[in-house]
């Protein structure tokens, strides 16, 4: 168990060292739970027929419910990354397989009777500049009028989180947190 002034969240995440940062960074305040790491693993949580999917499924309904019910997280990341070595696909479809991954996410939730967790698709890139960067979708998967930084390739559900190494978290997840009592 941990402590009342103690603030989860749980991720489901490549193994990459750069995507587990970012989303550490991105949740400030917050304890991230591993709920789901490997190699590649909104790819292979997004493909039916990967040999390891059966496998990385169980390993969500085993420790979702320890990161929310032991830790009292209210909020799951399902993140992926560009250059990422164990799904080498491209962007776009790396993107896809994050909100197919986000879904299966949230239908276990759902069987688990975990209903009002919040579940936030992260996608991290390294930017013109070498820094890598996040960007999530808005809820309505339209472009958030929040100041950002915006990127040359952006596509239009996408938006930048505001997440450079330095800069305030979003305010997105600010609300969210807000929620959680974790942000004044």
């Amino acid at each position: 168990m941990s402590a009342k002034n103690e603030k989860f969240a749980g991720a489901v995440w490549c193994m990459d060292g750069r995507d587990k940062k970012a989303v550490q960074d991105y949740a400030q305040g917050l304890f991230v739970d591993s709920v789901c790491d490997g190699p590649g693993t909104v790819g292979v949580l997004a493909d039916v027929g990967h040999p390891k999917h059966a496998l990385f499924v169980q390993k969500l309904r085993d420790q979702l419910p320890v990161s929310i019910g032991n830790h009292g997280s209210e909020i799951i990341f399902v993140s992926g990354h560009a250059e990422c070595a164990g799904h080498p696909v491209d962007d776009v479809r790396h993107k896809e397989d994050i909100l197919k991954a986000t879904a299966l996410v949230r239908s276990i939730l759902h069987e688990l009777n975990y209903t009002t967790i919040t579940v936030i698709p992260l996608w991290n890139q390294r930017g013109e500049d070498g820094v890598w960067f996040l960007w999530h979708w808005s809820q309505s998967l339209q472009i958030r009028q929040l100041p950002q930084r915006r990127h040359k390739n952006q596509k239009s559900v996408w938006h930048e989180t505001l997440f450079i190494f330095g800069i305030p978290r979003p305010l997105l997840l600010r609300c969210i947190l807000a929620k959680t009592g974790s942000v004044t």
